[in-house]
């Protein structure tokens, strides 16, 4: 056949000569993103396969395949130029995957499609060099008084920072280490006299635990700015 599988899956793999050995692997942990990279050599490796012979078709699945499917399909669909945007992609996967048009909806999921399209326009489909931040400190606005937050910072190697195992932080309750900014309303967490909570380069997520759950987004260093503002809206699993 003219076909060739896409494996998303980071739990599993499965023994390629089910499919006469046309199977590429690109895996990543479901509800999270991939390293940005990963998107570039999928969208090249596709293409790849499916400029060779105009019957050639891939088969992208991961374990539901809704949304870690959705957005390599998204990008990939960029990267062919079907769609000139990343929105336009997502919502055109959207209403083709799903009856309710829920297939790709998590923030930092959709925000990976939009700086896939980002390194397109400007970077003509090159990743860059990572730019390399010091992660100084949170400020959390209009937030509810019982929203306190431990926090964990991580790259796809491991974990950089965590106040459950910092020093200054692991003894104490979130509550005792987010302190009242002048600024009604505003809590901050930093730790003074040091340089900062962690370096970050390229791919990086943050994680606030609290008693209600976990939220969560994933960010580059190389597509932001140095100051970010995010809404409720732009976190993972926020709403739950």
């Amino acid at each position: 056949g003219k076909y060739k599988v896409y494996n998303l899956c980071s739990e599993r793999l499965y023994d390629a000569s089910l499919f006469e050995g046309k199977v590429a692997c690109f895996p990543f942990d479901d509800h999270n993103c991939p390293p940005i990279q990963l998107v570039i050599s999928f969208c090249q490796s596709a293409y790849s396969w499916l400029k060779e012979d105009i019957e050639n078709v891939v088969v992208v699945h991961c374990k539901a395949g809704k949304a870690r499917t959705g957005l390599m399909i998204s990008s990939l669909l960029v990267y062919l130029k079907f769609f000139p945007t990343a929105e336009e992609s997502i919502e055109y996967y959207n209403q083709k995957r799903c009856v309710d048009g829920k297939g790709l909806i998590l923030p930092s999921q959709i925000r990976y499609v939009k700086y896939f399209e980002r390194i397109l326009t400007y970077f003509n489909g090159e990743n860059q060099p990572p730019r390399r931040c010091m992660l100084r400190g949170f400020r959390l606005h209009r937030c509810p008084y019982w929203i306190r937050p431990s926090i964990t910072v991580s790259n796809h190697n491991g974990v950089l920072f965590s106040t459950k195992k910092h020093p200054r932080t692991k003894e104490l309750m979130p509550e005792d280490f987010w302190f009242s900014a002048p600024k009604k309303g505003i809590m901050v967490f930093a730790l003074p006299g040091e340089p900062g909570l962690a370096e970050v380069a390229g791919d990086f997520k943050i994680q606030f635990h609290d008693r209600q759950g976990d939220f969560y987004c994933w960010l580059n260093t190389t597509m932001m700015e140095n100051r970010v503002t995010l809404n409720p809206t732009d976190f993972d699993d926020f709403d739950k």
